[in-house]
């Protein structure tokens, strides 16, 4: 049952990474209102990154794939409570392109969520290895 929800949470991934692919303005702005020196080159390697990530676990699964989708949506939800909690005017992180949607607490619970569930089917498959 994880493994249904997991791959919802690689086809979010795998869309955010490609809007950032496409435009990489607004998430370069907003790691840039964050103090965090950004190019859009840098926002384009690291979108590739996403995008790959979540084909992989998508394709070959495994234990270590599953664990950096979910360190990756862990590490966003992380980014947005500093966000947040800096009271910086943060726009949009560009994942779903030119939408502005200014960083919530929302985001927070959806990528914290979205990161468990990857880190659960980490976890079962490191399991099913074992076995």
């Amino acid at each position: 049952m994880s493994l249904a929800f997991a791959l919802v949470a690689a086809a979010v991934l795998a869309y955010a990474g490609g809007a950032k692919l496409f435009d990489p303005t607004m998430t370069a702005g907003a790691l840039r209102a964050m103090g965090v020196p950004a190019s859009e080159w840098l926002v384009r390697v690291g979108a590739a990154a996403e995008v790959a990530l979540a084909v992989a676990a998508v394709v070959w699964g495994g234990g270590a794939l599953w664990a950096l989708v979910g360190l990756s949506y862990t590490l966003f939800a992380g980014f947005v409570v500093l966000a947040l909690a800096s009271g910086r005017p943060i726009g949009s992180c560009g994942c779903f392109g030119r939408v502005d949607i200014p960083p919530t607490w929302l985001h927070v619970v959806v990528n914290a969520s979205l990161g468990a569930v990857a880190s659960i089917e980490a976890l079962e498959e490191l399991s099913r290895a074992t076995r």
